[in-house]
């Protein structure tokens, strides 16, 4: 299914997911909102973890591109793909290092969750 966005920006891709109307695909749920985003990040702001200012840097470099089933967010720009936690932990981020593109195709392919394919960042 996912094979035509095979080596498109991730702006394309996001636009041909728009354009197929899919709405989703095992785990994930694709354009979830950026308000609902926020409301989940203000229930959880009072305990330390990520504020509301934090987030809206964040998502000056990343667009929400999809939700799993548990209600984690996958952000995406061109060189990367964010798995940002419910919990909101800055040090439960996960990364996958590629594009939003050849992360579903490589997820199609498989069996395995969408979270085996990220990892934490190392520095």
């Amino acid at each position: 299914m996912f094979q035509p966005v095979d080596q498109l920006s991730t702006k394309e891709t996001l636009k041909w997911l728009h354009q197929k109307r899919i709405s989703h695909f095992d785990e994930l749920i694709f354009f979830p909102s950026k308000d609902r985003l926020a409301i989940s990040l203000t229930a959880t702001e009072k305990f330390g973890v990520i504020t509301r200012e934090q987030l809206d840097i964040l998502l000056m470099s990343y667009y929400p591109a999809a939700r799993t089933i548990d209600g984690d967010y996958l952000l995406v720009n061109e060189k990367q793909v964010l798995l940002f936690p419910r919990s909101h932990m800055k040090e439960d981020v996960l990364f996958y290092p590629s594009s939003f593109s050849d992360l579903l195709i490589r997820y199609e392919k498989t069996a395995e969750s969408i979270y085996s394919f990220f990892k934490k960042e190392e520095h």
